[in-house]
């Protein structure tokens, strides 16, 4: 079984919470009251199951964080081997922007993404800036958190 996205989830949700709705409907125009009285407890018992899950998935969504996050040359060095580039290629696609040097530090996590290769590499690559810039910010965090919990 996979891994459910949010959307998919919410969406699966609302729809399980008509269909209690509509099934509550239902029992309460046909059944009679100690039928409806049983039903409607399940029914109650379902809705409060369904909210308290929710709570419970909402809230590791906004706790997690992962304890090591890798340095964005690693994310690089996956995406030029799955598109058999090399360092000097992708250099040479940037028009000199950056030498094969920069890119092969970055490849071993000796340099950093900046706004300019972040840019740079958009354009290569066809992956936003953003991604760069925040895989680059979310391993700063992560150095900031590890050295200050050795400090």
């Amino acid at each position: 079984m996979s891994m459910m996205g949010w959307t998919e989830w919410a969406e699966e949700h609302e729809a399980l919470r008509d269909a209690v709705v509509e099934t509550a409907m239902a029992i309460k125009n046909t059944a009679s009251p100690e039928q409806y009285k049983h039903a409607s407890a399940i029914l109650h018992k379902a809705i409060d199951t369904l909210t308290k899950f929710e709570a419970e998935y909402d809230e590791p969504r906004n706790k997690c964080e992962p304890d090591t996050v890798s340095h964005p040359g690693e994310t690089l060095a996956e995406v030029i081997r799955e598109r058999d580039l090399y360092p000097g290629v992708l250099a040479a696609r940037m028009m000199g922007a950056f030498s094969c040097c920069h890119i092969c530090s970055l490849l071993a996590g000796k340099a950093n993404i900046t706004s300019a290769l972040a840019q740079a590499l958009e354009k290569e690559l066809d992956i936003p800036a953003d991604f760069w810039l925040e895989r680059q910010r979310l391993y700063d965090k992560g150095r900031a958190k590890q050295e200050a919990e050795h400090a």
